[in-house]
């Protein structure tokens, strides 16, 4: 499970320039106020983002959690639409440090995605498992 404090949040950096296209990203998360959903405490909210990757250029794809909450990372999702081969990184920066949690290369139309129970899986143009 990705897990995200007020002071930690999510990027992704290419190996290299894009041919041309840049990839496309989403991330979805629960943000869980401190103390979990007990009765009379702030409610969890769901949100998500999508973006685009830029190449050697570090892109944040989630950002940090307001204060008190925990921000729990349910999916994230990338899809490789250049007409090259990339190599993302997908990384937590807390302002000082960047802590990898994949890097992988993904072909032409193959995706890349990660599901709070399952992990990270990459898969074909044909959707088969890799």
């Amino acid at each position: 499970m990705i897990v995200l404090d007020s002071t930690k949040k999510l990027r992704i950096v290419l190996a290299a320039a894009k041919t041309t296209l840049d990839a496309s990203v989403t991330v979805h998360w629960e943000d869980v106020p401190a103390g979990g959903n007990s009765v009379g405490a702030p409610v969890s909210v769901w949100g998500s983002l999508s973006t685009v990757t830029n190449g050697t250029t570090v892109v944040d794809i989630c950002a940090s959690p307001s204060t008190g909450y925990t921000r729990k990372i349910t999916s994230i999702h990338l899809y490789n639409v250049d007409t090259g081969t990339i190599t993302p990184t997908i990384s937590t920066y807390d302002g000082t440090t960047t802590s990898p949690l994949i890097k992988g290369t993904r072909a032409t139309l193959e995706t890349l995605s990660y599901e709070d129970r399952g992990g990270w899986q990459g898969y074909s143009v044909a959707m088969a498992r890799q």
